[in-house]
């Protein structure tokens, strides 16, 4: 019963936490939005928008590719991706502009590379050597 798993999981966060309402819930596994019961789990997630326990969904992506078929299918408040001086895919594929004018708000990660930006050029691992002038 996937309904009752989302609003348990939704519940079990909240008290874990002793909070009334989440900002974002993200779907870390957007393809699940693909297979038969994904209808059943967006409308599960806009449940608990609508019921006021979370304040906007979404989903965490790895390549913007994985926009094209949820897109047309479902809309997001808020969508997580990697965007860094090294990937930059999303600003490339358009979607970045796309998301923009539909009013999602996007989050980036790996910012700093994992800290790897962060770190003293001269103690970074020898395997990013390669990389050191984007660096």
């Amino acid at each position: 019963d996937i309904s009752s798993w989302v609003q348990q999981s939704v519940d079990g966060i909240l008290n874990r936490l002793q909070i009334f309402q989440l900002y974002g819930l993200l779907l870390h596994r957007p393809d699940q939005l693909l297979s038969s019961t994904g209808e059943e789990l967006y409308q599960s997630l806009n449940l608990m928008k609508k019921q006021g326990l979370v304040k906007k969904i979404g989903i965490s992506i790895y390549s913007p590719t994985e926009l094209d078929a949820l897109c047309k299918q479902f809309s997001f408040d808020l969508i997580q991706a990697p965007f860094n001086v090294l990937d930059r895919s999303l600003e490339k594929s358009g979607w970045l502009d796309q998301l923009k004018k539909l009013g999602v708000e996007i989050h980036g990660r790996s910012v700093f590379l994992q800290g790897l930006l962060l770190m003293n050029p001269l103690t970074r691992p020898a395997y990013f050597e390669r990389w050191q002038p984007l660096l």
